[in-house]
């Protein structure tokens, strides 16, 4: 945890819900960046205490931190945030899978809207943030999904990788642009960045210095990622078109993905599917297309990192994503509605009728 001058009035709230939420053994490094006059009283054995006289800047304070712990998982918490029941442990599972470089929960804004499920570089390197204001129990942000980074007012990365990769860049100055550096870095090492929703973060946003201060400090920073990663990011749609368009939205937060898979359900069986396919194929996006489902088989293929659509219009949802899906599974028992949108929406997709046609479509 790092501390700034403007967070420690949540340092009792966030060490408390870390104590009532977090079942698993831990340790808590708390960075004091900044020389805050105010002593923080902490009675947990389990918290340690780094004090720096200036701000040394968030990447290099948590790498402070990451320099005393023991643990060989580490979460990067803001002071700021509340973790929620059952938090941990998704985390966990996730961090410990090989081709995962970091974990990111869904963070959300203190009136319990979204406040972000995963954030996209812009072609201009500016962050767009999904989700941010939405509700929480939006079914767009439910599933779990590799990004191009995430906050890391919190994030889980295990010890060894990053550890490898250094931590984060001293290069960016303060605050910003120090996250998404180190998800572009993990991506170079053939990693994925994952956002776990089934980890719930509360994030207060709480800020220390001036505006003035702060918009200076992101327009250098920006500069330190453009000079790093410009290539990379060059062009990618503008923050004002991920704005006007839900389209170029979904093309962004597919970006990573290799393959979009959509499925046509018209029974159980495609639920199956779908599981499986997302077992099989973790980088795809999987989307299942229903016109109704029961809420406790959204949540369990939510939770298995399966997209669930269940559209007023699903013609009108099939447009808004031209072109977006890379192969169809559209059963013979499909209605003639929507095998006509998709064959109308999505061409240039291989569209198979039998899940096993799918398999073989995937492996060529």
């Amino acid at each position: 945890m790092v501390a700034f001058g403007g967070g420690w009035a949540w340092v009792p709230k966030s060490l408390d819900a870390l104590r009532r939420n977090t079942t698993a053994p831990y340790e808590v490094i708390l960075v004091d960046n900044g020389g805050v006059a105010e002593p923080v009283c902490v009675e947990d054995p389990a918290v340690h205490v780094i004090r720096n006289s200036t701000n040394v800047g968030f990447g290099p304070g948590a790498n402070q931190g990451a320099d005393r712990a023991s643990s060989g998982v580490f979460v990067f918490l803001n002071t700021d945030t509340l973790v929620e029941p059952g938090w941990l442990e998704p985390l966990l599972e996730q961090a410990a899978q090989t081709d995962v470089g970091a974990v990111f929960p869904a963070k959300l804004n203190l009136d319990g809207t979204m406040q972000e499920a995963g954030a996209f570089v812009t072609g201009e390197a500016h962050a767009y943030v999904f989700g941010d204001g939405d509700a929480a129990d939006n079914p767009e942000h439910g599933f779990r999904r590799e990004v191009d980074f995430g906050s890391a007012a919190a994030m889980c990365i295990a010890q060894a990788r990053f550890q490898s990769l250094s931590g984060f860049d001293p290069s960016f100055r303060v605050a910003y642009y120090e996250d998404a550096d180190l998800c572009f870095r993990i991506r170079g090492d053939g990693l994925r960045s994952v956002y776990e929703p089934r980890s719930r973060v509360v994030h207060a946003r709480t800020v220390s210095a001036a505006p003035a201060e702060l918009a200076e400090v992101y327009a250098g920073n920006r500069d330190v990622f453009l000079a790093r990663w410009g290539d990379a990011v060059e062009g990618r749609p503008t923050y004002d078109e991920l704005a006007a368009d839900p389209a170029v939205r979904v093309a962004a937060r597919d970006v990573h993905a290799p393959m979009c898979v959509l499925l046509v359900e018209t029974g159980g069986e495609f639920e199956r599917v779908a599981q499986s396919l997302t077992r099989a194929h973790p980088r795809a996006r999987v989307t299942l297309l229903v016109e109704h489902i029961d809420p406790g088989a959204e949540r369990t293929l939510l939770e298995s990192g399966v997209e669930v659509a269940a559209p007023a219009d699903a013609r009108e949802w099939l447009a808004g994503r031209a072109r977006h899906y890379t192969h169809v599974l559209l059963p013979q028992s499909a209605g003639r509605n929507h095998a006509d949108a998709v064959r109308a929406s999505q061409g240039g997709a291989a569209v198979v009728r039998r899940p096993d046609d799918l398999e073989a479509a995937l492996a060529d």
